[in-house]
C-alpha cells in the first residue's frame, strides 16, 4: 500500500528510468517521488497518468520502459527539438493512452 500522493513502486522503477534517458528535467523534479508535485506529471491513486513537458527542452530519447506505465492516458512530449529517436513500440501496451 502506498500513501496519498506517494507513487506506486512499478511506476516510481518505470519513470525514474526513462528520466535518466532525458536532460533538462523541470527544476522543480527534486526529490524520488514525481505524483509529489512535479512540474508536468499528473497521478491518480499513486499512478502516473500524465506527462505534459510540451516545449520545455527536454533532450535525449523516450525509452521502451514507457510502455509500462500501464495508467498513463497523456503523454506530450511536444516542441523538445532536441528529444530525439523513434518512438518505441512499447507505447503500443499503453491501452489507456487517449492524447500522443
Amino acid at each position: 500500500m502506498v500513501a496519498e500522493g506517494e507513487t506506486a513502486d512499478g511506476d516510481l522503477t518505470t519513470f525514474l528510468s526513462l528520466i535518466n534517458t532525458w536532460e533538462n528535467t523541470p527544476p522543480n523534479w527534486v526529490g524520488s517521488d514525481p505524483c509529489d508535485d512535479w512540474v508536468g506529471i499528473k497521478c491518480k491513486n499513486s499512478h502516473i497518468t500524465s506527462i505534459t513537458l510540451s516545449s520545455t527542452d527536454l533532450a535525449g530519447q523516450l525509452s521502451g520502459d514507457i510502455g509500462s506505465l500501464s495508467e498513463l492516458e497523456t503523454l506530450d512530449l511536444s516542441y523538445n527539438k532536441d528529444l530525439t529517436g523513434p518512438l518505441p513500440e512499447s507505447i503500443g501496451e499503453l491501452k489507456k493512452l487517449a492524447t500522443l
